[in-house]
């Protein structure tokens, strides 16, 4: 059974059970609007959020599931249940489903329940994760021996980490933008406004699933990363450190003191959301991110392939007037990028 949730009581009941991803959560929801419109349901008791956006021109709209279902607990009924509802009552030309697994077994359920791959991902489809329940001692081993002389000479340089919360200080979204402003000012990567990273403070800060951490050379920051927490796991989600920071390693001690404190908080793993695919065992070196994961690459975590996006077509004219209307963004993207 499907039904609609309006309350963020009623939605939270079920999640701890379900360890739900953060683009799960209520408060993502609420961060993807107005672009996005978040339909909160439950099928039978299992939470899931789908996001509903319109095509322009006509009156039309598809749903995006990000990072779910990929649990063998959401059966082959439930996501039948679920495909009738999105079809039927809630009018859908297609949904997008980017499964929370690498799973070959679930890649095979979902094709087999008629899912088609769609290859393009909305989330990173590779990751590194760094495993954290044997502690701070053996995460710290795992590392590359280069990596903990820079961490420790960092601290020789003088350098301190600091952690914000919402509580603690008013000015947190400032302090990290502004160090955001001068990394993206030197990248070819396009940055979200200063007022996206506010509504994630706002939504998540209170609740305690948002902190700040920023590293200081002299009593100024020159390095910061924005981390959300769900249940299980600590995301490194935006950050990096500005080039005077660089040149003291403030962004080795920076990240290992982010680990450490997701260590703290008890999370289980440490993902470090996004890193280049790997070809013959090396990081695709024409891939945008390819230096950077090199970087990630030494704090001793594992790389994961979650599997691609897959798609459920129920009106395949609709359909292809998405595709070619994803085509003319990416060709946007591209020419804004030069």
């Amino acid at each position: 059974m499907v039904s609609v949730v309006n309350d963020r009581d009623s939605y939270l009941e079920d999640t701890q059970d379900y360890e739900l991803n953060f683009l799960q959560s209520w408060e993502w929801g609420e961060i993807k609007k107005p672009s996005w419109v978040p339909l909160r349901l439950k099928v039978d008791n299992y939470p899931l959020t789908v996001l509903l956006k319109k095509l322009p021109i006509i009156n039309k709209q598809f749903g995006y599931i990000p990072r779910a279902l990929g649990s063998v607990r959401f059966s082959n009924n439930q996501f039948q249940e679920l495909e009738k509802y999105l079809k039927n009552e809630a009018g859908l030309s297609h949904v997008l489903l980017e499964p929370d697994t690498a799973s070959v077994e679930a890649k095979q359920r979902l094709l087999d329940l008629g899912w088609v791959q769609a290859g393009h991902t909305i989330q990173p489809q590779n990751s590194n994760i760094i495993k954290l329940e044997e502690g701070e001692e053996a995460v710290f081993a795992r590392m590359s021996g280069n990596y903990r002389k820079k961490i420790r000479r960092a601290v020789k340089h003088g350098c301190e980490v600091e952690v914000l919360t919402y509580d603690n200080d008013k000015n947190a979204v400032d302090r990290f933008f502004k160090i955001m402003d001068e990394i993206y000012h030197r990248t070819k990567f396009i940055m979200s406004g200063k007022d996206y990273f506010e509504k994630i403070w706002k939504e998540f800060g209170p609740i305690g699933k948002a902190k700040i951490l920023l590293v200081k050379y002299n009593g100024n920051d020159v390095g910061s990363i924005m981390y959300l927490y769900d249940e299980n796991v600590a995301y490194e989600l935006y950050g990096g450190t500005g080039q005077s920071g660089r040149s003291i390693m403030a962004n080795y001690l920076l990240k290992w003191e982010g680990i450490k404190h997701a260590i703290e908080l008890g999370k289980k793993s440490y993902d470090q959301w996004g890193v280049a695919p790997k070809v013959d065992g090396v990081y695709e070196h024409k891939h945008p991110l390819s230096r950077i994961s090199e970087f990630k690459a030494g704090f001793g975590g594992e790389d994961v392939e979650y599997l691609p996006q897959f798609v459920k077509v129920f009106n395949p004219l609709t359909y292809f007037y998405y595709r070619v209307g994803l085509f003319v963004s990416r060709l946007k993207l591209k020419l804004k990028k030069l």
